[in-house]
């Protein structure tokens, strides 16, 4: 049955208005009566439509302006999931159409940058001590030895999936805040320049840390690391940050008796981006995840725990000793740079 052209559509309704009959309308245009019928429903076009490809979008330009602004405009927004924004924005779409539409866009998942809140007199004590190691090269920081302590947990090592734009990484509302976790296994370790140093693992018998217990039991691994790079014609001071044990009379009295250089080794508080060893624990406590994962144990036994975090720093790179190293006249650069705020790092 061939299709009717818009010009015998438009006779059949002339024809129609004037009193024919369908039998006469057939006769004079060739169209069946099924055909006559359908030109005369009301609600059909004169002009024949090309049948549309593609499903009709879900989202308007607008409505997908609307949503970027609202997640854009706090932490706590970007974090929530595209079921969540659905749910929360009353959006009669999946979580797919969703996820596409913000794709399309170039806003996708990506694991949050963590900041410490730097108050005004934090970025003053960080621009203070970046001035003092402005002109600082590599073999100057190869001195430092960089300590400090952290907790692991078994389990996967994981910050959490926000929504930005591929230039959002250090947005105010992409990044956050440091966590106090204080479960777990508590481990000390330290280095300097492509030189690892001892790894100490926290026994709970020793109590909480305070002075007398870190000059018990992490400044002998200080005094050993010193006299090693000692011998191999360094002459380094140790740099921590200002937990109370590491400053108190006691501990730093016990510093001079061994000779640890703790001169000039002050450390900017609120400052995890200036300590490489930040970066180390990020790195151990990724692969700690991934030994967990192959071996299927989320939830690793204390004692199983302690080897894979001992594994862990056994096969810590060199090269990525000497790269973080590398990094801190970039760091000190950037602090300046930007009158004490965070670094990338």
């Amino acid at each position: 049955m061939p299709i009717l052209t818009r010009d015998q559509r438009h006779s059949i309704q002339i024809q129609r208005d004037n009193g024919k009959t369908y039998s006469q309308i057939s006769q004079s245009t060739g169209a069946t009566k099924a055909q006559i019928r359908y030109t005369l429903k009301d609600d059909v076009d004169l002009t024949p439509q090309k049948k549309k490809t593609g499903r009709c979008p879900k989202l308007s330009a607008a409505e997908v302006d609307q949503i970027i602004t609202f997640i854009r405009s706090s932490i706590e927004r970007r974090i929530l999931s595209c079921e969540q924004l659905c749910r929360l924005l009353g959006l009669s779409i999946s979580a797919e159409t969703l996820r596409t539409s913000l794709k399309k866009r170039g806003m996708i998942a990506h694991p949050a940058a963590q900041k410490p809140p730097i108050e005004t007199r934090h970025a003053e004590t960080r621009m203070a001590w970046a001035r003092e190691r402005e002109n600082w090269q590599f073999n100057d920081w190869a001195r430092v030895i960089f300590s400090d302590e952290a907790w692991f947990k078994s389990g996967w090592h994981r910050m959490p999936f926000i929504h930005r734009f591929k230039d959002e990484r250090y947005h105010p509302t992409a990044v956050v805040g440091q966590t106090n976790q204080r479960s777990g296994i508590m481990v000390w370790a330290c280095f300097a320049g492509r030189f690892k140093g001892p790894l100490v693992i926290w026994d709970p018998t020793w109590g909480s840390i305070n002075s007398q217990s870190y000059c018990e039991h992490i400044v002998p691994a200080i005094e050993q690391f010193n006299e090693f790079l000692w011998s191999q014609g360094i002459d380094a001071y140790l740099m921590q940050d200002g937990a109370g044990a590491h400053h108190a009379y006691a501990t730093t009295a016990t510093f001079y008796d061994r000779d640890i250089n703790i001169k000039d080794a002050w450390h900017p508080s609120v400052s995890p981006d200036l300590n490489p060893q930040e970066n180390i624990w990020n790195w151990l406590k990724e692969d700690v995840s991934k030994q967990c994962g192959i071996t299927n144990i989320p939830r690793a036994r204390h004692h199983v725990l302690i080897q894979y975090i001992r594994t862990a720093w056994d096969r810590l790179p060199e090269e990525y000793l000497v790269s973080l190293t590398a990094s801190m006249p970039t760091r000190v650069q950037q602090v300046l740079a930007r009158e004490g705020a965070a670094t990338d790092y």
